[in-house]
């Protein structure tokens, strides 16, 4: 991978700061890599021999390495390594009163300026989200060369970011010598987060986190259940039954069908002593169909109507009698337990048979069989 010009200009500095107040060490290993370039170039092996010279560069830095590094970049077309390389030998040469090479490094780079090819990266700041992380070729572009024109050596050039809690991003661009091309940084995409009816909190809530009972999380509404209900008369008299509920889901609850039987038993006191005491037994049968609203997927509330028919039975050989009925159903609270798999529900009727009325409260329990 090619080292960024931008840091190599950076480094220029420290460069010329350290060859100025230290003492010059000769190294045999940064002579015999100068040597092997100068061999490569001849050769034609001009990649080989940039190799050498920045590695001697990096052992010892001198203005005549630097050069010769400088003019192995620029036959390999890498323009703005090269231009970066000469200005860095100017700046060293200046710092050592080498006015020759000064002039022969200014003219070089002043020659190159007319073909480097320039990369803007625009991050927008609505897209400069907490973690932003802009990389070119792998490398992170610091936030201070956002937005501004950097000249590199000509190529292709893959840019991608990402931050935490986002989908990642990527492009390419190609640069051209002598020309200004940019790229723009899409604003990252969220990653959505799962919601909170499907979290499964069990330890102790954390800040910003709702911690829901594991027993109660994610209530999806089921197609089936089989019940048991019970409960009382408004004339005080007790009555138990079975139920079967069926349903399909609507936008933000379900339609629901109920078929159901009861048995329900009471007294009447005698008019006339010692008269034998009335008893009447009653099988009900009935079905009715409900809007199921669910405000949280663990709490529901219901209306409907219903329709049966009554079957009374009496001692004193009264014999029995059949009736209709229709009735208004409410269920002001179910609760939704187990995901969805059980439904404890409080359930009130207003039940018009004939000339009368009757109100009917009850619990019951629902069990879904999937």
């Amino acid at each position: 991978m090619r080292p960024c010009p931008g840091a190599r200009i950076v480094a220029l500095a420290v460069a010329v700061m350290s060859a100025a107040v230290a003492p010059v060490h000769a190294s045999p290993e940064a002579e015999q890599l100068f040597r092997d370039g100068r061999a490569l170039l001849k050769r034609g092996a001009t990649a080989a021999a940039c190799d050498h010279f920045a590695r001697s560069q990096r052992l010892q830095p001198k203005v005549g390495t630097l050069l010769n590094l400088a003019d192995c970049q620029e036959r390999l077309g890498q323009t703005a390594s090269a231009w970066a390389s000469f200005l860095e030998a100017k700046a060293l040469a200046a710092s050592t009163g080498d006015t020759r090479r000064v002039t022969e490094a200014s003219r070089r780079a002043a020659r190159l300026e007319a073909s480097l090819g320039y990369l803007t990266t625009l991050v927008s700041p609505e897209g400069r989200v907490t973690g932003l992380v802009v990389r070119r070729n792998g490398v992170n572009l610091d936030a201070a060369a956002w937005d501004a024109a950097v000249p590199l050596d000509p190529g292709d050039y893959a840019i991608d970011a990402s931050a935490p809690g986002h989908h990642p991003w990527s492009t390419s661009v190609t640069v051209i010598g002598g020309e200004r091309a940019q790229v723009v940084v899409a604003a990252l995409v969220a990653i959505p987060g799962p919601p909170v009816a499907n979290a499964r909190a069990t330890g102790p809530a954390l800040a910003g986190v709702a911690v829901v009972p594991a027993g109660i999380v994610d209530a999806p509404l089921r197609p089936l259940a089989v019940g048991l209900f019970l409960g009382a008369t408004s004339r005080e008299d007790p009555f138990v039954g079975a139920r079967v509920v069926g349903g399909m889901p609507l936008p933000h609850g379900a339609l629901r069908a109920a078929g159901a039987v009861m048995l329900r038993h009471y007294e009447d006191e005698p008019t006339t002593p010692p008269a034998t005491q009335l008893e009447t037994t009653t099988v009900t049968i009935g079905g009715g169909i409900d809007y199921l609203w669910l405000p949280v997927p663990q709490l529901a509330l219901a209306m409907g109507l219903g329709v049966g028919f009554e079957i009374d039975k009496q001692n004193q050989d009264r014999g029995t009698d059949v009736g209709g009925f229709w009735a208004l159903r409410a269920s002001p609270v179910i609760v939704r337990l187990a995901r969805g798999k059980v439904e404890l529900g409080i359930h009130v009727q207003v039940v018009r048979a004939g000339d009368e009325w009757t109100t009917l409260m009850m619990g019951a329990g629902d069990v879904f069989l999937w």
